[in-house]
């Protein structure tokens, strides 16, 4: 490998490409003197091809998001460390001396924190130790995760229409590179709060573009942005998040399914599927069956017919879903606001 190679690199993309290899994130799948493929995992696996002649790196390409705006990425630095490095591990591991347990035990309990608090005060380990040994993280460790999202969304040349489909798509590129850099390791050290609070003000800030600049150009790479916010969301419910934050979510369903205007908004289908599929039991049976009797009375007294057949049509699946057909036919002879073309 030549040398030096690692000066082409953005300083935080060759920190993360490092973190990528040390985390044994990365799979070699031929490694010679003219061709290098790698398989790094990320939001999902992404394939590196690296040309090389007489070890000097020709080409390099990535199947990442990141890689189609920018001509270097950490997946490519991932592999490349995984090359320089496997020759040296190879040989450590063929050792005994001098091993890290040995040193370890050498040193005095005060030795190894004053070691330990070297290491992290310099360093992109300090982020991930506070993740993991912090129940509960302090606000400034917080706002950095908030700051983040609202970097993401932070484009001017709105008022130029001709950019807006230029915008989205780079939101969405800083999106997943947000989801792939601090949401997995959010994850992995169950701040499902956190990370529930980033989801509320990914969505916040995307319902703002879908009220102020949607159009009927520009409205696929928004529903494509919609899309992988909601990754974030499914992921978190796919885990034990407690009664307590389990609650907080199904209200805030709630409250998008009731301040949405329409149901051509793009998270409401979402919204619309945890809403019947997700939330079980007797407790949330009940919930739903409140929330939309209400919002079916408040409605109709405000003859808000629109969002009362929106409701209404809510309440339909659900009752088809319980196998519940008197209901169905109650509610059908009642309002005849909606037919089967609507549902």
């Amino acid at each position: 490998m030549e040398e030096g190679w690692e000066s082409i690199f953005k300083k935080g993309v060759l920190e993360r490409g490092r973190q990528y290899y040390i985390e044994g994130r990365v799979e070699l799948l031929e490694y010679d003197n003219i061709h290098l493929e790698g398989e790094v995992l990320g939001t999902e696996f992404y394939n590196v091809q690296i040309d090389l002649n007489n070890e000097q790196i020709l080409k390099m390409k990535c199947t990442c998001p990141y890689a189609k705006e920018h001509p270097y990425c950490k997946h490519m630095a991932s592999v490349l460390y995984a090359v320089e490095n496997s020759n040296i591990i190879l040989k450590e591991a063929a050792t005994n001396e001098n091993s890290i347990d040995d040193l370890i035990d050498s040193l005095s309990d005060i030795e190894l924190k004053k070691i330990l608090k070297q290491i992290l005060k310099n360093s992109s380990l300090k982020r991930e130790f506070k993740l993991k040994y912090k129940r509960e993280l302090s606000k400034t460790d917080k706002d950095y995760y908030i700051n983040k999202i609202r970097m993401i969304f932070s484009f001017s040349g709105w008022d130029d229409v001709q950019r807006h489909i230029n915008i989205i798509e780079n939101i969405n590129i800083r999106l997943l590179e947000f989801i792939e850099e601090e949401f997995i390791e959010l994850l992995k050290y169950e701040k499902y709060e956190l990370i529930f609070n980033l989801f509320k003000e990914i969505s916040e800030n995307i319902n703002l573009i879908i009220e102020k600049y949607r159009t009927t150009d520009n409205s696929p790479y928004i529903n494509e942005l919609t899309i992988n916010a909601t990754k974030i969301i499914k992921s978190l419910m796919k885990n034990d998040i407690g009664e307590n934050l389990e609650n907080k979510i199904f209200n805030f369903v709630l409250h998008c399914l009731k301040n949405y205007k329409t149901r051509d908004n793009p998270f409401y289908n979402y919204y619309e599927s945890i809403f019947l599929h997700k939330f079980e039991g007797p407790y949330y049976l009940l919930k739903k069956e409140e929330f939309l009797n209400t919002s079916i009375k408040t409605l109709k007294n405000d003859n808000n017919i629109d969002k009362l057949k929106t409701i209404l049509i809510l309440k339909y699946k659900l009752l088809r879903l319980e196998g519940r057909e008197e209901d169905i036919k109650n509610i059908l002879s009642e309002y005849h606001l909606i037919n089967q073309e609507d549902i």
